[in-house]
């Protein structure tokens, strides 16, 4: 018997089983905060050149002599569409210099300065004030983002693997000591080489969390409840969003900021004594006494009746047989269609987090921009979840995703032609298109699980977050923009990326085939066959495919045969 029809005949969500799941999803509440916690901690305010020799120098102006010292030192730039101090240049006078009638040097040299002074009117205090990460360092805060994705990357690969060694357990207890330690490492980080360093290992904690804790909790349900549990999981990370948003409003200095962010986490070790080890992986290692313990409970919040016996049936290497993931590209059809998903998970993670991070660059309140971003996907998922089994996965897909690459076209129009004081309507298209490609994201890898073929499946998964962990290291970098280029294109480089990539994903992903209702692919030949209805011909149901097929953080190329 495999595990799946196991799980199916004692129960497959009970009272124990939603518990279990509770348990292993509240840790993904802090994945979600940190995996953008550098916009708030990072945050660079307005600021400029401070006034030498001027000891309490400050970015408000304290009287008409303190304006006066300012024309006299600080240049006037124009930067979008109005002048306003330089923050990078200061004048070079001497006794000889000359002044107009507003006390501004005549033919006077312009040099770079090196102390700053910030306003605080939002924030008290970030790492880029405290660090002086402006001007040529003011690419620092991008660095810092893709440095936690890229350790998002890492930790995906490196812990996912792990955890198939030695169990989920062991590696979400590594995670969660981990993410406390990076989490008040970050607080203390002397200066940005430091910083980075310690959001890359938040990075691979977070990874280790999200990757370990999905597999503990799917591997815990039955398969006609995974699809639900699985995108319900999308539900505490966007709650992790909301919350960044709430706390970062009432707490604008980053270190108690990331304090506060923190010493939840410590709580996360006693979560974890209570969660118990996969009992899948448990019965690939012989241990047969634990499974029945974890066995037993799930029968009983089921009203089932469990027999020790029951698991001498059990086929501890139930799963498919797996081939090279390069094999994929010896059929023509199934290579094209890999390309399209790969390019599609690239564009749907880079658009999510961009969007994310940009919509702090809309105007208005940041506060509420991100938490308006946050709340758009709560309606997604549910969205999702009421008509994905009703209309299918393709027109669910790419109507979301080209919806949310028109709704950043439009905000960008909104941002050109529109007056500030309307810069609610660019933040509503921006939500709107939050909204949709979160839809795209809760979407996408129920597409990918079901298109591969069994025996490349595990491995083409895994690539295709792969290539979604790239989208996210790209995704600040593309938002930077709005803050280093000229008038107009910091405006129009953003939504123009954003809104573009996400339509032609969306377009080139109306050429993949529709699976919803359809028998799964087993071998490759089967995706080659030139009729295009060779799901149909397949024997194997949605239902009956092991989770780990349509795991999304699984290590690229990782077989099943360890578990």
């Amino acid at each position: 018997m495999k595990f799946d029809d196991f799980l199916t005949n004692i129960g497959e969500f009970g009272s124990y089983q939603k518990k279990m799941y509770l348990l292993v999803c509240i840790p993904v509440l802090s994945v979600g905060i940190q995996v953008v916690a550098t916009i708030f901690i990072l945050a660079m305010p307005d600021h400029r050149c401070s006034i030498p020799g001027w000891t309490n120098d400050t970015y408000d102006v304290q009287s008409e002599d303190h304006q006066r010292f300012i024309n006299m030192s600080i240049p006037y730039v124009k930067k979008h569409n109005h002048w306003e101090n330089s923050e990078c240049l200061i004048y070079k006078t001497d006794q000889f210099t000359e002044y107009d009638n507003y006390s501004r040097p005549v033919n006077a040299t312009m040099v770079k300065c090196h102390n700053w002074v910030y306003d605080k009117s939002i924030f008290e205090s970030t790492a880029v004030t405290q660090m002086d990460l402006v001007c040529d360092k003011q690419f620092a805060s991008t660095h810092a983002q893709m440095s936690v994705m890229g350790g998002f990357l890492t930790g995906a690969f490196v812990l996912g693997t792990l955890s198939d060694m030695y169990g989920r357990r062991k590696i979400i207890c590594f995670s969660y000591i981990l993410n406390i330690f990076s989490g008040f490492g970050t607080i203390w980080a002397p200066e940005f080489i430091s910083l980075a360093i310690i959001r890359f290992l938040q990075g691979v904690a977070c990874a280790g969390i999200i990757t370990t804790a999905f597999v503990i909790g799917i591997e815990l349900v039955g398969p006609s409840k995974r699809r639900f549990t699985g995108i319900n999981f999308e539900f505490f990370f966007a709650t992790g969003f909301v919350l960044l948003a709430l706390l970062a409003y009432l707490i604008r200095n980053w270190q108690y900021l990331e304090l506060a962010l923190s010493m939840p986490t410590i709580l996360y070790m006693l979560v974890w004594y209570y969660i118990p080890e996969s009992p899948r992986w448990l019965l690939s290692q012989g241990r047969h006494d634990e499974v029945e313990v974890i066995m037993k409970k799930i029968a009983e919040g089921n009203n089932k009746v469990f027999s020790p016996k029951m698991l001498d049936s059990l086929d501890a290497n139930d799963n498919a047989i797996t081939i090279p993931l390069w094999k994929i590209f010896t059929s023509r059809k199934l290579a094209l269609q890999s390309l399209v998903v790969f390019f599609n998970w690239f564009v749907v993670s880079m658009v999510y987090y961009g969007l994310s991070l940009n919509s702090v660059n809309l105007g208005g309140n940041i506060f509420v921009n991100f938490l308006l971003v946050g709340l758009a996907e709560f309606p997604a998922y549910i969205i999702c979840i009421l008509v994905l089994d009703k209309i299918g996965r393709k027109p669910l897909y790419c109507t979301s995703m080209i919806l949310s690459g028109v709704a950043c076209i439009l905000t960008l129009f909104s941002m050109l032609y529109l007056d500030k004081s309307l810069s609610g309507v660019a933040i509503a298209l921006s939500t709107f298109g939050k909204f949709s490609v979160a839809a795209s994201f809760g979407v996408i890898y129920i597409i990918s699980g079901e298109l591969f073929p069994t025996v490349v499946r595990n491995g083409a998964v895994g690539l295709s977050s792969a290539f979604a962990r790239i989208g996210g290291m790209v995704a600040p970098y593309v938002a930077e923009a709005s803050n280093v280029l000229p008038n107009p294109y910091d405006k129009v480089v953003p939504s123009l990326i954003f809104g573009s990539f996400a339509i032609i994903a969306g377009i080139l992903a109306l050429t993949l085939p529709e699976t919803f209702n359809r028998r799964l692919p087993d071998n490759i030949s089967e995706t080659s066959s030139e009729s295009g209805n060779y799901m149909s011909e397949c024997e194997k149901p949605f239902h009956d495919v092991e989770f780990n097929e349509l795991n999304p953080y699984k290590p690229v190329g990782k077989t099943d045969e360890s578990e």
